[in-house]
């Protein structure tokens, strides 16, 4: 009886759900009939071909409001998409003529300082292009990849206003596999010291909390006394140095003791910590202190000098170099303005 009862019921759900899906397909083919001839999704611009890649275009055509319409037509005298404008304002963009085309290198790093950080992303974004011109002075010979336009689709549906950028086959392996070719940025260097300095304070904790997990192995209770411990942690170090070098280009400098990678950590926190103070934000102080993995005094007191003087040392260095190798002044400046460098000249 029970199971007669449950397939009436798992028919009648059934029917529900055919039913409910009947009704939303029409319901969307009724509601992309009319088509706005003056601004239809076949002819925006990214309605384009991959080759043998893959092949996109848009399927359902799409009727705009009058004030979008406004909006693509101002942003057609523009020329690029204001910073802050909305990404809807970036979506719309598409609908120019202008969305994509190749920057000219000598006028998009015209008093700015040539590296891959995210202003500069940012900017070649706003003109709908995925990556920075390459800079002028790159022999584009040496560089491997087609310099022909394709497009990069993001992996999410458009109408969630992602745009899809252009780019070349050059830009992508010039700035991600030849950036060795120019210094990296203050923001690179600063995320990656933190991402190490994170990852040595982790495993600290874990060798000081006597849990040295060996996979498939019991846990090894040994207690490591501070010279140990320090040995460890400086094979650590190391091998992230290495890493960051060899693989990633970055300069060996600011990852050269522990005492810089501390300083970099700390000062993350501390900045984290006083904004939630600025905003009186109870709870964001509370939880900045409870995922500490230093000492809470490191943040609500104020850092000895000396302490100061040891984990920015490396900046000095690393100018120094840059300047005996014939690196621009400009890099040296903004590293200095960066950093609020003010004991190098």
């Amino acid at each position: 009886m029970w199971r007669k009862i449950n397939e009436k019921k798992l028919k009648y759900s059934l029917g529900i759900g055919i039913a409910a899906v009947v009704v939303i397909v029409t319901i969307e083919t009724i509601s992309f009939r009319h088509i706005n001839s003056e601004f239809s999704v076949s002819q925006m611009k990214p309605s384009f071909d991959l080759g043998k890649r893959t092949s996109f275009t848009f399927k359902k055509p799409i009727r705009l409001a009058d004030d979008k319409k406004r909006r693509i037509k101002e942003l057609e005298q523009t020329g690029y998409v204001p910073m802050g404008s909305g990404s809807e304002n970036m979506f719309l963009a598409q609908y120019t003529s202008w969305w994509g085309q190749p920057l000219d290198p000598e006028e998009f790093w015209q008093d700015e300082v040539i590296w891959f950080d995210s202003r500069a992303r940012a900017r070649a974004e706003h003109y709908g292009r995925r990556f920075p011109p390459i800079p002028s002075h790159i022999d584009m010979e040496t560089i491997p990849g087609s310099n022909k336009d394709d497009y990069w689709l993001k992996p999410i549906a458009w109408k969630h206003a992602n745009p899809n950028y252009v780019q070349t086959e050059q830009e992508r392996t010039f700035w991600f596999f030849r950036r060795h070719l120019l210094p990296r940025s203050p923001e690179e260097i600063d995320t990656k010291q933190l991402e190490i300095a994170k990852s040595i304070l982790r495993t600290k904790i874990r060798l000081q909390n006597a849990k040295n997990e060996i996979r498939g192995c019991p846990r090894n209770n040994r207690e490591y006394t501070p010279e140990q411990l320090e040995v460890e942690l400086n094979k650590t170090r190391e091998s992230y140095q290495k890493r960051a070098i060899d693989d990633f280009d970055f300069p060996p400098e600011p990852f050269q003791n522990q005492n810089m990678l501390l300083y970099s950590y700390v000062k993350d926190q501390r900045d984290k910590y006083h904004k939630a103070v600025d905003k009186d934000d109870e709870r964001g102080k509370n939880r900045i202190l409870r995922s500490l993995m230093v000492d809470k005094s490191y943040i609500t007191n104020d850092l000895e000098p000396s302490f100061v003087a040891r984990g920015t040392a490396w900046q000095a260095n690393y100018l120094s170099r840059l300047r005996n190798e014939g690196w621009d002044e400009s890099y040296v400046e903004a590293y200095k303005k960066a950093w609020d460098v003010k004991n190098f000249d």
